[in-house]
């Protein structure tokens, strides 16, 4: 298990990110199924990384990121998207 690390999302993860989001395998397990377009993932993903509700990782297997886990705080409770 060493080769894996869970580091913060950043500004840089911002293409990763996008896409991975407009994969097509990936947009059959997401919340919302619709096409995502990069300004939309602009706003979304700068509002997640500055959101102090919000806890954004990088998932990395010998430095190669492969997924994402997030945790959205509301109420007390915290939201997992993965």
């Amino acid at each position: 298990m060493n080769d894996l690390d869970l580091r913060n999302a950043n500004d840089g993860d911002l293409m990763l990110t996008y896409n991975w989001a407009i994969n097509k395998q990936i947009r059959e397990f997401s919340f919302n199924t619709n096409d995502i377009l990069f300004d939309e993932h602009l706003l979304w993903f700068k509002s997640k990384i500055y959101d102090s509700k919000c806890f954004f990782y990088i998932l990395e297997h010998k430095m190669e990121a492969i997924g994402m886990i997030r945790f959205d705080l509301k109420d007390g409770i915290a939201i997992i998207s993965y």
